[in-house]
């Protein structure tokens, strides 16, 4: 006598399903690959290194600059000795007038690095950061000579109290204004420094 599962229809066996993995090795960076990638690796870091030695080169031109700028500010208090704040502030125009002229031709030639003469579109930008500079300078002064007044200092120490405090204030306008603005290079002499750079160590 035939059992129940003797009838039972055979059932179709589903089809095995093999789970393949594969692992594809990691593909070896070509030569010029990882030459480019060096080249823009040292290429930051000589940027970054460039930007603080540049910054430390404007710091020496300000404080030559600044030397200039009290000369010729004490040269005119004693000259002409003032407690008047209109007349302080015009001797530290004129003053401040003398020490751009010397922060122009060193910033220009040694902390930004630019060769042949001085364009008018350089000369023009760094009229207006210097106006600007000036009117800063100015209004800190301004300011100081108000609070120091009421102390009753002596005259040349009150006016180089307030001019120090002054130039403290405009440091920083005057090198963002010369750096982004004036002395900035175009892109195109960027790109071109970075090919020479890279095509260079290409070599070695």
């Amino acid at each position: 006598m035939k059992s129940r599962t003797d009838f039972e229809p055979m059932r179709e066996r589903e089809p095995l399903r093999v789970m393949l993995t594969l692992e594809f090795p990691t593909p070896t960076p070509l030569p010029n690959e990882t030459s480019n990638i060096n080249v823009h690796v040292a290429s930051k870091r000589k940027t970054r290194n460039r930007t603080i030695w540049q910054f430390v080169r404007f710091w020496l031109v300000g404080c030559l600059n600044t030397t200039i700028d009290l000369l010729v500010l004490n040269c005119l208090l004693q000259l002409w000795p003032t407690q008047s704040i209109a007349r302080l502030l015009l001797f530290n125009t004129i003053a401040y007038a003398f020490g751009a002229l010397n922060s122009f031709a060193l910033n220009r030639y040694w902390t930004f690095r630019r060769a042949g003469r001085p364009k008018a579109r350089e000369g023009a930008r760094f009229l207006l950061v210097t106006l600007a500079a000036i009117v800063c300078n100015d209004l800190i002064l301004w300011l100081m000579s108000q609070v120091l007044h009421l102390a009753h200092l002596n005259p040349t120490l009150w006016a180089n109290s307030s001019k120090v405090a002054a130039i403290g204030g405009t440091i920083l306008v005057s090198y963002l204004g010369m750096r982004l603005w004036v002395f900035v290079q175009s892109s195109h002499q960027n790109r071109e420094r970075f090919v020479y750079t890279g095509k260079c160590q290409h070599k070695e």
